[in-house]
């Protein structure tokens, strides 16, 4: 009668808790903008370069990079992690044998010798009535998803930043070669000024002239030399290669800056699918609303059964005779009655960590939205710097034709023909510099709408 008079009042608690036990706390509804387009990004659409040179890198980043080997053993961790909290939905079963001999009295007085065999197994298994189990292992499911596109999101982060980063080697690379030219160019026209000069068809002023330009290509060629030096070695890092290996692959790497690629700018609700980032802390959040259902599910007893078979016998050949069977099956109730508040403690712990996620997750669509808003804004802006730093070259190139017809006809000096190269090769080098800035917005508009990532790729 106890025990019954015990289950009602435990059927009545949950009766009256049950509720707050199997609450759902769901994330916010979010008004997230609309737009007629649909935004799709091929997965690997660093290949839409078609520069072999730039895959064999990406790949080289994801199979050696730091972060992204960190991150894969974050999901082997929890993926162990649910593979544990999925096996406590089992029953235990334990195998024990023993063997003991012992004497009673001296053998002489009629005293004996015994022997006792014995071998069963034990099993063990708890009774999930409030979900503790099933909810335990389904948050180390989102954990593990979690985990997973926390994985996603740091490789698009990689392949970005190590798509950008060649395009910055490629870049320093094209204005290295066109300083070198220049150089070459210069170097060639002060040996004709040397000359003119020891002729006399030239003053002083213009063969030192010639000597300054070809000062000038000199150091920027130099400044430029340094920068690529800076960015090969920032390519490295994201690599996770030695120096050396890439610096003798580097030989491979062109000269020249690819066509920008056609990016959809396109934004709907779909950027929410899009970006791992997000999904991780989706999942995140799915995974602390389970935690707080396993502790509230620590208010309520634990129920196990368990039970053993096995067989005992003085003699080893009837180990296993049917005379020697032996079982007994039992059950166990284990409830907090007196905790001083640790369930409840813990409860709130879980709550809080709960809140923080919930944070978290609406940070992350924030700055999803603030990253597309501002890659396409800057991308319309460097689109059109792109534009007028081209205008601007075939400008100065006229400039340099007209000045040097100027000083061939004496109509001009020498001085303004110096003049007028520089400023055509400053404005060449910036032109380059603008291709580059313009791949590098492509790249973070790629980067803000998810790179092409597919959310069916966790269930793999």
């Amino acid at each position: 009668m106890r025990v019954l008079k015990y289950f009602g009042v435990l059927f009545a608690i949950l009766f009256f808790s049950g509720c707050s036990l199997n609450e759902e706390p769901t994330p916010p509804n979010l008004t997230l903008p609309n737009s007629s387009n649909s935004v799709k990004i091929d997965s690997n659409w660093w290949e839409m370069y078609n520069d072999p040179v730039l895959n064999k890198l990406v790949e080289k980043a994801k199979e050696h990079n730091f972060n992204l080997r960190e991150a894969a053993a974050n999901v082997a961790l929890a993926n162990a992690y649910l593979a544990s909290a999925d096996a406590n939905r089992y029953p235990t079963i334990d195998g024990k044998g023993g063997i003991g001999r012992s004497q009673n009295g001296k053998v002489s007085k009629g005293g004996y010798v015994s022997n006792n065999f014995s071998l069963s197994a034990v099993l063990n298994y708890e009774i999930d009535l409030w979900g503790k189990i099933k909810n335990t292992k389904e948050s180390a499911a989102k954990s593990l998803m979690a985990s997973k596109a926390t994985q996603e999101a740091i490789e698009l982060g990689l392949v970005s930043s190590v798509v950008d980063s060649y395009f910055g080697v490629l870049s320093l690379k094209a204005q290295e070669s066109m300083a070198k030219n220049t150089l070459k160019t210069r170097e060639e026209v002060l040996d004709i000024l040397k000359k003119k000069h020891e002729l006399g068809l030239i003053t002083s002023y213009d063969a030192l002239l010639g000597e300054s330009s070809v000062a000038n290509a000199k150091t920027s060629l130099s400044s430029i030399q340094t920068q690529l030096v800076r960015q090969e070695s920032a390519l490295h890092v994201l690599l996770g290669t030695s120096p050396k290996e890439l610096f003798e692959e580097s030989d491979d790497f062109g000269d020249r800056l690819p066509d920008s690629i056609t990016v959809p700018e396109g934004l709907n609700a779909d950027l929410l699918e899009q970006r791992p980032d997000i999904q991780a802390a989706l999942f995140a959040l799915e995974a602390a609303n389970l935690d707080i259902k396993v502790a509230k599910a620590k208010h309520f007893p634990s129920i196990s059964l368990s039970g053993a078979f096995g067989f005992s016998s003085s003699e080893l050949k009837n180990l296993i005779d049917s005379k020697s069977k032996n079982w007994n099956i039992g059950g166990s109730l284990v409830a907090p009655i007196f905790d001083y508040g640790r369930v409840e403690a813990e409860v709130a712990t879980k709550e809080a960590a709960r809140e923080k996620t919930l944070i978290s997750f609406e940070q992350s669509v924030t700055q999803a939205f603030v990253e597309v808003y501002e890659a396409m804004s800057v991308r319309e802006s460097i689109y059109e710097t792109k534009n007028n730093a081209l205008e601007q070259t075939n400008i100065y190139s006229e400039l340099a034709k007209l000045a040097l017809i100027r000083y061939e006809v004496g109509a001009g000096e020498y001085k303004n023909v110096l003049d007028a190269k520089e400023d055509l090769l400053s404005a060449e080098l910036k032109l380059i510099q603008a291709k580059q800035s313009a791949l590098s917005a492509d790249i973070s508009l790629i980067k803000s709408l998810g790179g092409g990532w597919d959310k069916k790729r966790l269930e793999n």
